[in-house]
């Protein structure tokens, strides 16, 4: 299928369903990426959301609940996941915040966190995904009720405009700084309620913070008191930054050079 796709196209992209953990059958070689949700959605679900909210479907909670993560066991989980994938493969997996087999994100979130999941969903390495009704703000506390067609009749009232100017605003994040797509990741730190990484290349880096609550995080030199906010509202002085609550912050950064290749003689 993927000969004749390319033969055919070769923009295009071939995407396996797989619930579980999909890496022993991703390895590159014919699919380009998976539809899963051990790498990111249920270790997301379990850090950003209220523990214990019943959370049925497809997603494949222990127990259909969610449990109760810090941001290291997300860290944690992510990568015991994302790490069996080739590097290729992830940067092609569907990072969905939730699907038509599942509940709601909206559903079982914590207070004022809905920019933090969908910021990570935006940034983490991965093809953000948005279930049809999520950029509206919808609801459903099960992959039936999260179905629902779009209310476009009241598409102007508050209520639907202020979630699609969100997804516009971190979409437009993504589109504008292209190590989002296929730069590489390094971790820097991850503590109860916030997690941080770097997306790097030759060009730029973008740096971000995520925060589940108020915090107050130490990045060193990482962080240059002169860094330019893109997304989010922060304080940050001598690479000390802090929130006073759920923060999907995003900073610009210049690139990483690399030395020029040298074969051995």
């Amino acid at each position: 299928m993927r000969r004749t796709m390319e033969e055919i196209n070769a923009d295009t992209i071939l995407l396996g369903e797989s619930t579980n953990d999909a890496a022993p059958d991703f390895t590159g070689d014919a699919w380009h990426g998976a539809m899963t949700y051990a790498n990111f959605t249920r270790p997301l679900w379990n850090w950003l959301g209220v523990p214990g909210t019943p959370a049925g479907g497809g997603l494949g909670l222990a127990l259909q609940r969610t449990s109760e993560f810090g941001g290291e066991e997300f860290v944690t989980a992510h990568l015991s996941f994302a790490a069996a994938f080739p590097w290729r493969v992830r940067l092609q997996n569907m990072n969905a915040l939730d699907t038509h087999d599942t509940p709601r994100f909206r559903n079982v979130a914590r207070e004022g966190v809905v920019p933090v999941a969908v910021g990570l969903s935006m940034t983490l390495p991965g093809i953000p995904v948005v279930w049809a009704g999520a950029e509206w703000g919808l609801h459903g506390d099960d992959g039936e009720h999260s179905r629902t067609p779009l209310p476009w009749a009241r598409a102007d009232e508050p209520e639907f405009a202020e979630p699609r100017e969100l997804y516009r605003r971190l979409i437009g994040l993504r589109r504008e700084h292209p190590v989002l797509n296929g730069g590489g990741i390094r971790w820097l730190h991850a503590s109860e309620e916030a997690i941080v990484f770097v997306r790097e290349s030759a060009d730029e880096a973008v740096l971000v913070l995520a925060a589940r609550g108020a915090c107050s995080v130490e990045l060193g030199a990482e962080l240059p008191d002169a860094a330019e906010l893109l997304q989010g509202d922060a304080t940050w002085a001598a690479g000390t930054v802090t929130t006073a609550g759920p923060q999907f912050l995003a900073w610009i950064l210049p690139g990483i050079p690399l030395p020029p290749f040298a074969p051995a003689g």
